[in-house]
């Protein structure tokens, strides 16, 4: 007998092993990419049986990894649409208390996209049964502020390293939507925000795990000409590289 919670942590882990072992020059991108793809199948297999929000949070965030593994920005879009979408799903069908995790997740990815393909606040995006429109930029930055003020003002979120990890992805949503205002020290603030995480949390693995949304931006952010854009990601680039160092000692 087992939980079927231990099938969704066992397709999370198979993706996570795909991607270490693609940057360790184990695997090549094209076999990687085929281990990826077999999970995003099993976790539509559980979705097919039980659609919740756990699942399709999976699903984008295995989506999201593949980031790292393929080559052109037009891939890499591709993806980080698809996730874009899981995340949104997940978001659409949460109970209020389980709310937060996939909104962030999703309003992320769509501020990425934004900046580095044609994507737009309040336009359609998609096709076909995946089409939907976006919030405008005001009226999603009104959510996100509503929600970091939600977070900031429960103690729930205050002491745990995944909160607190939720509340710097909240940061980063705030920079990604409005790039041109970010202060000149904004990296400064976020890595602070990543080493208080971290004294909750002695965990390796979770840490590495929480840094890499970060690879992850600064891979496909890197596509980007915009003058404001790659300022924040020469920024984001040093922190990661900061946090990194830290892991390796």
């Amino acid at each position: 007998n087992f939980y079927v919670s231990t099938l969704e942590t066992f397709c999370h882990t198979k993706v996570q092993k795909a991607v270490q072992l693609f940057k360790s020059k184990t695997i090549k991108s094209k076999e990687a990419n085929e281990e990826i793809n077999a999970v995003l199948e099993q976790l539509d297999y559980l979705i097919y049986i039980s659609p919740t929000t756990e699942r399709f949070s999976l699903k984008g965030s295995a989506n999201m990894r593949k980031v790292l593994i393929l080559n052109t920005l037009k891939q890499k879009t591709s993806v980080l649409s698809e996730a874009a979408i899981d995340y949104r799903h997940a978001y659409e069908i949460a109970d209020e208390v389980c709310k937060i995790r996939p909104l962030i997740h999703w309003y992320l990815l769509e501020s990425i996209l934004v900046l580095v393909s044609d994507r737009g606040w309040g336009k359609e995006v998609g096709t076909g049964a995946k089409k939907y429109t976006l919030p405008s930029l005001k009226a999603a930055k009104a959510l996100l502020s509503d929600t970091k003020t939600f977070i900031e003002s429960n103690q729930q979120y205050a002491y745990s390293y995944q909160d607190k990890m939720i509340s710097i992805d909240v940061h980063l949503c705030e920079l990604l939507m409005e790039p041109k205002n970010a202060k000149q020290d904004f990296s400064d603030a976020l890595l602070q925000k990543h080493l208080d995480a971290w004294r909750q949390m002695k965990s390796i693995a979770r840490k590495k795990e929480g840094l890499e949304v970060l690879e992850i931006i600064i891979n496909i952010l890197s596509f980007s000409t915009d003058k404001a854009v790659k300022k924040m990601h020469s920024g984001l680039v040093e922190v990661y590289e900061v946090l990194n160092k830290m892991l390796k000692k």
